[in-house]
């Protein structure tokens, strides 16, 4: 079925290119959906909050290969006698935990900063 959707050509400038690029980039739309949203009177998305979610991202993939790490170490734990587990394996343990609780708090006050208030 063919396409509902009109192409419209328009010309720019290297400069007017160069700044509709740059908006892509930070926006991470392309340079239709960038012009679709300024014609429609549309907000753009605001290239902070997407840094926030990437970096949301990042700290929860950091949170799984803690919980990966720390599964292995209490496998270890679980399976050797008590008096052959090094003092420091404990340690690292709850290490481990604490700076996945670091990581959640972090997540959870990102979260809270990228969501738009809502109203009551």
């Amino acid at each position: 079925m063919p396409s509902t959707l009109h192409q419209v050509k328009t010309y720019l400038s290297d400069d007017e290119r160069a700044r509709l690029d740059a908006l892509a980039a930070q926006t991470r739309l392309s340079r239709s959906a960038i012009l679709r949203r300024l014609i429609l009177g549309q907000h753009l998305p605001d290239p902070a909050r997407a840094a926030g979610w990437e970096h949301i991202r990042d700290l929860m993939a950091a949170n799984a290969d803690l919980a990966r790490l720390g599964n292995l170490l209490k496998l270890v734990l679980d399976q050797a006698p008590e008096a052959e587990i090094p003092a420091k394996v404990t340690t690292l343990a709850a290490d481990i935990a604490a700076t996945q609780a670091e990581l959640k708090a972090l997540v959870v006050d990102l979260r809270r900063t990228l969501q738009p208030r809502r109203q009551a």
